[in-house]
């Protein structure tokens, strides 16, 4: 799902906790499936569970700003 994401011009990723905090920022693919293998690591019994599962805000280049300036004020 991300990889297609990226591919239609979603570049820029925000990731939230269950609880709707922001983990992270971050344009990178291999972030955010390591969030995705943090969670399957619990899902398996490997950790104690912390997080449920992640909300993803995904927009493009041209949403940065909006973007920006809607989490600045954000508050979960």
């Amino acid at each position: 799902m991300i990889e297609q994401l990226q591919w239609r011009g979603y570049t820029d990723g925000s990731i939230f906790d269950n609880n709707g905090a922001l983990l992270l920022r971050t344009r990178e693919t291999a972030q955010v499936h390591e969030l995705f293998d943090y969670l399957w690591h619990q899902d398996s019994g490997r950790s104690t569970r912390t997080m449920y599962y992640l909300y993803i805000l995904a927009g493009g280049a041209s949403d940065r700003a909006l973007i920006t300036d809607v989490l600045s004020s954000y508050r979960p």
